[in-house]
């Protein structure tokens, strides 16, 4: 088998792989959403927060925990927050969707379930990537 085919390939493999990934968190944030029915005050109670470094700049990504009491509950609940690069702070007041009858499966107006966006946008340069390979190789006849 060529190089180019090779490679060809293994770029449109890793396309299909980030396009399944996408797939799946999406439709698992899909699903989280519809099983929050419910919603009830909270406060950001603890704040995590580091630094992800990239060749040309850096973000701060935060993680929060959220304390809530579901309605009807007698004591708070609490949870963390997927990483996210929106800033949380100690003491910041947010509405809390959560699973009624399970408290601990919870999101927040501030940080909702990450959903396939990043993941199709991978994939969608890869299988351009790829398609280019492609044609490339075609037009010199490899």
């Amino acid at each position: 088998m060529k190089k180019s085919t090779i490679t060809g390939l293994t770029v449109g493999v890793i396309a299909v792989v980030f396009l399944v990934m996408g797939i799946v968190k999406g439709a698992n944030a899909k699903k989280l959403i519809a099983r929050c029915t419910e919603s009830a005050p909270g406060v950001i109670v603890d704040v995590d927060s580091k630094l992800v470094r990239r060749k040309r700049s850096s973000h701060t990504e935060y993680c929060g925990t959220v304390e809530y009491t579901p309605n009807g509950a007698s004591k708070p609940t609490t949870f963390e927050t997927e990483w996210t690069v929106v800033t949380l702070t100690t003491g910041t007041q947010t509405t809390v969707h959560y699973d009624p009858s399970d408290p601990d499966i919870a999101y927040t107006d501030k940080v909702q379930p990450e959903g396939a966006t990043p993941s199709f946008i991978t994939a969608g340069i890869l299988a351009v990537v790829g398609v280019v390979v492609f044609l490339v190789n075609r037009a010199k006849g490899n």
